[in-house]
């Protein structure tokens, strides 16, 4: 025999964990892209949103931030909070499975 029967189970058990450290860092490089194209999708949205022109001095109610014009940035500011709360809570997920395994 080529090799004895200890050789043969660290070789499989070493092959498996590099199976399993490849799948774990396809799985990070997955989650990095969707908040990378979250970030690039909220940074393309407040150009889009800002590209109009707009008349500061009409009316203000109290501040800057609730003039009329404003409320885009709000919502934006909104959505980007709680995309960020969800890949938040997704890596902690992802953590604490990687923890239990």
């Amino acid at each position: 025999m080529k090799y004895d029967l200890d050789e043969t189970l660290n070789i499989v058990m070493e092959r498996k964990r590099g199976l399993q450290i490849r799948s774990e860092r396809r799985k990070l490089f997955a989650c990095n892209l969707l908040v990378l194209l979250l970030t690039i999708g909220m940074f393309s949205f407040i150009v889009y949103r800002s590209s109009g022109t707009r008349s500061y001095e009409s009316d203000y109610f109290g501040g800057f931030m609730l003039a009329p014009e404003m409320g885009g940035y709000i919502l934006v500011a909104l959505i980007a909070f709680a995309a960020g709360i969800c890949a938040m809570l997704a890596i902690q997920h992802y953590k604490k499975i990687q923890d239990i395994s």
